[in-house]
Formats: C-alpha cells, sequence, structure tokens
C-alpha cells in the first residue's frame, strides 16, 4: 500500500450490503500489519451509527483509540 502506515481498525457487519464481507477481506489483507484489529458484528451499513446496541463502540472501537492516539482527558477541556 505504497507509503500507508497508519494503524487502522476495521468493522464491519455480517448484513451489510455496502461494504460487503468480501470487499471487507480485500481491505485486511491489503493493509497487512497496518490492520491492527477486524471486528465483524451482525450489523447492516447503518447499524455502526444508530444500532440500538452500540456497545461495540466502548468494548472494541474506544480501546484502540486509546492504544494507537492515547491522549489525557484534559485535552478536551
Amino acid at each position: 500500500m505504497g507509503d500507508y502506515a497508519i494503524p487502522t481498525g476495521l468493522f464491519s457487519g455480517t448484513m451489510d450490503n455496502l461494504a460487503n464481507a468480501v470487499d471487507v477481506k480485500n481491505l485486511n489483507e491489503l493493509l497487512g500489519k497496518n490492520s491492527v484489529a477486524w471486528n465483524v458484528y451482525d450489523f447492516d451499513h447503518l447499524s455502526f451509527a444508530v444500532a440500538k446496541d452500540m456497545s461495540y463502540w466502548v468494548n472494541d472501537a474506544l480501546p484502540l483509540f486509546q492504544k494507537y492516539n492515547p491522549v489525557s482527558p484534559s485535552e478536551f477541556l
């Protein structure tokens, strides 16, 4: 992938027709070592923004931010 060197977490849904499993798998392979997580949920595309259960955000997404881009709470004040 050229000069791309950004840790990237992938989040995909089994019912997502816009980013289907084959495309996400190909992207994961293209990212190589830059793919730091690949999580699959029983979601469609819109569920990542408005699902009734957004626990994936706290359980899976936020820890990636904290690991690869740590900031202290005071930076938000």
